[in-house]
């Protein structure tokens, strides 16, 4: 699946460097552990940005991180607004509170990614056009990947 995940991410960079990547991994996930991460971070400029879900309304103390390849994101950093005392609900008391991004925090997101399309002037850029030759190209490494075969060579 991080195979997968990889080549989309490459793939997609490829044809349209101006693509943002925002991907949720808790602190103690694999994905940004993983040795074909690490390999693929310099290419993607991934980095790290750690969120506390209550700094966006959620009750849950609960820390993610968004691996992102966005300059605007790392400024949503904030300070718990529980500090000093207790939390609502702690993650383990209620599973599905805490799986969930608050509502707040995806806007923001989906806002920083806005602000830098619009920064970028992106709008105002040719479309990317894929052939159908680079469709079947995808679609084909796709299925290569999911059978456990390396199309790095």
């Amino acid at each position: 699946m991080y195979s997968k995940l990889m080549y989309i991410m490459e793939w997609a960079k490829t044809y349209n460097p101006h693509v943002i990547f925002v991907i949720d991994n808790p602190p103690k996930g694999l994905l940004q552990k993983m040795r074909l991460m690490q390999e693929k971070v310099m290419f993607l400029g991934i980095k790290g940005v750690h969120v506390n879900f209550c700094q966006w309304g959620g009750m849950e103390k609960e820390t993610t991180v968004l691996l992102t390849n966005s300059e605007e994101l790392p400024g949503i950093v904030g300070s718990c607004p529980f500090f000093g005392s207790s939390h609502a609900v702690s993650p383990r008391e209620d599973s599905e509170a805490s799986s969930e991004i608050p509502q707040a925090l995806a806007e923001e997101i989906a806002e920083c990614v806005h602000t830098y399309f619009y920064r970028m002037k992106i709008r105002n850029q040719p479309a990317v056009e894929l052939s159908p030759e680079n469709i079947k190209k995808f679609d084909g490494d796709l299925e290569l990947i999911e059978n456990g075969k390396d199309i790095s060579g």
